[in-house]
């Protein structure tokens, strides 16, 4: 059975969910997404459609494309967001053998967090990857067998975003919205971890400049476009 123009453009548009906002609230020029998605469309379809049939269809999903209640949560979730930066971090990864999870187990006893010291530990069942203060986890390196080590990078930072957490058990979407402003600026995340309250990504600690002067006017504007 031949599929509609119409069912064919709403598919192709909800699998592009990096653009819900933009649907939501009608920011998408429909000509160029038409352009964008025409050629698909005719893949699926398995026939030619003319550019202005796209256009049409494009415009039906788009006015039917209101504002959902996890928008407004997603807004009140943001606005709860605050950024915390850690500079002159190191991330090892190493196989998971006895030995290493023996050697970070004791590290990781001796790590005084009020201090300052930080040891981040994540594991799976081939292998673990720690994030630590550099001059503090370049002593331990050395104590483990080479073969076990994968990789060592002590260029690294971490930029925490606190939140509140019962804003997060009914909310979606946060995750991609900070992960797309890394994508905007090309700068490559090699570790990211969420725990109750918090969301940790390390990056190079080059790119922690732009990273935190983008997210922050983001969130401005968050708070300018939906006061109150």
């Amino acid at each position: 059975m031949v599929q509609s123009v119409s069912r064919t453009v709403k598919e192709i548009l909800l699998g592009l969910a990096y653009l819900n906002f933009a649907f939501e609230n009608q920011l998408v020029n429909e000509s160029a997404l038409a352009r964008f998605i025409h050629k698909r469309v005719e893949e699926k379809t398995g026939k030619p459609v003319s550019r202005m049939a796209v256009i049409a269809a494009v415009r039906r999903f788009i006015v039917s494309s209101k504002p959902a209640v996890r928008s407004t949560t997603l807004t009140r979730f943001l606005k709860s967001f605050k950024i915390h930066i850690r500079t002159g971090m190191i991330e090892a990864n190493f196989k998971r053998t006895p030995g290493v999870s023996k050697l970070i187990s004791q590290t990781e006893k001796k790590t005084n967090w009020n201090s300052g010291e930080r040891f981040y530990v994540l594991g799976r069942s081939q292998e673990i990857t720690v994030v630590s203060n550099s001059e503090y986890f370049k002593k331990i390196v050395s104590r483990f067998d080479a073969k076990d080590v994968l990789s060592v990078h002590g260029d690294r930072a971490v930029i925490t975003i606190s939140f509140d957490p019962h804003l997060a058990q009914e909310t979606f979407g946060a995750l991609d919205y900070l992960t797309s402003v890394f994508a905007a600026l090309g700068v490559s995340i090699h570790v990211v971890f969420t725990t109750y309250s918090e969301n940790s990504f390390v990056i190079k600690e080059k790119d922690v400049p732009v990273v935190y002067k983008t997210l922050s006017q983001s969130m401005h504007e968050i708070d300018e476009l939906h006061e109150g």
